[in-house]
């Protein structure tokens, strides 16, 4: 008889201790398969955040160069008042105080390499006209007020590249919707099936003086007069998931995108003594290049630019990357803690578990080896039957792994995650309220939920199960194959 059918026989005739191994069995596979599957999310993220940060540069207004301006030109543009009953203070910044400059915009845009680039101002609260809007839930405002952003691409914003909106009719505002005579708007789903409207429509809007009165006297002028707005819906936009932390009339239900000269043509507001005064402003550029191989050349040549870099952040997709990736390295830290702890406390129990299965066949070894039978095929025929019970353990893991997907992606993994102290940094996007929240939200939801068994993964959990049952079976082994068939069954008589 071969050491396949010995094997086959050994398995059969004690099923109740073949199924007690090929529980432990099952067990071990299990938790590796989990260990594997969380350290190689961390590559799952990575991919997921590499296609949704693309490739290219992000031009931010630096916050250090910001303030040391505001403390420079305090005594211009502070203000002193009266303010809970005591003396304060108030830094009124000047129009382009806070902004990009268009120039230093179109410098970039004309660097040889870079495919196309977009713009987006500083968002403007406006009242609707007979009409209302949306309730969120988020902090409570007017029932009428609302924010308009100007955009030069809208399919170019992080808002729509990270899917928290998608088109559901019309069309996204493009850089052609500027110099246009209408004003363009993109409006929720949302705001457009609580009023009734539909693309082609014409919404009234109009711009208030909203200043404090203790600010006006401190300003020493007199409250601008209303301006009156509108523009024509062009699209009608899904929110797929709600920004965090937003008043109602910064929540994308209640948010206009317009385009990018909507207030600079617009609101321009005259005092009564004939002064301008125009709150607008560009808080973020973004630029995109043809070729990945030469993003390193455009960088440096943007960096040779004639701008004033101190005013400014240049932050390139890699850094992005980089940053968003070390926020999920808490991933990688449990796959292989739980790999190793696995392996480590897999092999002391199989080498438990086969001491006492192979000491309760030692009369049985001994008479294979009385009659003739090699120690090695003795060897190969424990390994067969160990390797038959994990095919089997194997195929019940098949059936339940579902039910281990849903143990991964369940409270466990967020629960570790948090011991880990994993931190979302995300991604810094001026003039966009809560967005950097709900984008570091969005990858930790596909850190946790997302997964998926693959074949690389069936692989490695089958190769590290292989070792720890030869392993277990060679360490069991030693001193029983070192005796003598006479010797073992002396010992047993």
């Amino acid at each position: 008889m071969n050491l396949f059918k010995r094997g086959f026989y050994a398995v059969t005739r004690k099923p109740i201790k073949s199924m007690i191994l090929a529980s432990i069995l099952y067990g071990l596979a299990s938790f590796l398969v989990i260990a594997v599957v969380i350290y190689r999310q961390h590559e799952v993220v990575q991919n997921e955040i590499r296609n949704q940060v693309g490739a290219g540069f992000r031009l931010e207004l630096s916050q250090e160069d910001a303030i040391s301006r505001e403390v420079e030109y305090g005594d211009i543009y502070g203000v002193e008042l009266e303010l809970g009953g005591g003396p304060g203070f108030m830094f009124l910044t000047p129009r382009g105080f806070h902004t990009l400059f268009w120039g230093d915009i179109e410098k970039i845009s004309q660097v040889a390499g870079i495919s196309t680039f977009n713009v987006t101002a500083g968002e403007l609260e406006l009242f609707l006209i007979d009409l209302e809007s949306v309730t969120t839930g988020g902090i409570i405002i007017d029932g009428n007020e609302i924010s308009v952003r100007g955009v030069r691409n809208l399919q170019l914003l992080d808002e729509v590249a990270h899917e928290f909106m998608t088109l559901q009719e019309g069309r996204w505002i493009g850089a052609d919707d500027v110099d246009l005579t209408k004003n363009s708007f993109v409006i929720s789903a949302d705001f457009a099936d609580l009023n009734g409207i539909g693309v082609g429509d014409d919404i009234q809007l109009e711009w208030r003086d909203m200043t404090p009165n203790i600010i006006l006297d401190a300003m020493e002028r007199k409250r601008f007069e209303v301006i009156p707005l509108s523009g024509t819906v062009v699209g009608i936009f899904n929110v797929e998931r709600p920004i965090l932390g937003m008043q109602e009339r910064y929540a994308l239900e209640n948010t206009f995108f317009s385009n990018l000269d909507f207030t600079e043509r617009a609101v321009v507001k005259r005092s009564q003594q004939g002064e301008v005064h125009a709150l607008y402003d560009y808080t973020l550029a973004t630029f995109q290049i043809e070729n990945v191989d030469q993003f390193d050349e455009i960088r440096a040549e943007i960096l040779s630019l004639d701008i004033n870099w101190e005013r400014y952040n240049l932050v390139d997709s890699d850094t992005t990357l980089q940053r968003l990736s070390a926020d999920f390295s808490g991933l990688e830290q449990i796959g292989v803690t739980l790999f190793t702890a696995t392996m480590g406390s897999g092999l002391i129990i199989l080498i438990l578990v086969f001491t006492f299965l192979i000491r309760s066949r030692t009369h049985e070894i001994a008479i294979l080896l009385s009659l003739g039978i090699k120690k090695v095929n003795i060897l190969l025929q424990l390994f067969f039957e160990a390797l038959a019970i994990f095919l089997v353990a194997s195929l019940l893991f098949v059936i339940s792994s579902p039910v281990i997907l849903k143990f991964i992606s369940g409270s466990w993994l967020n629960n570790a995650l948090e011991a880990e102290t994993l931190l979302m940094d995300g991604m810094v996007i001026s003039g966009a309220g809560g967005l950097e929240a709900s984008i570091s939200e969005y990858f930790s939801e596909v850190a946790v939920t997302q997964f998926s068994i693959t074949f690389e993964t069936i692989l490695s959990v089958l190769g590290a199960m292989i070792f720890l049952i030869i392993i277990s079976i060679v360490l069991t082994s030693i001193p029983i194959m070192k005796m003598q068939p006479k010797d073992i069954l002396s010992k047993m008589s």
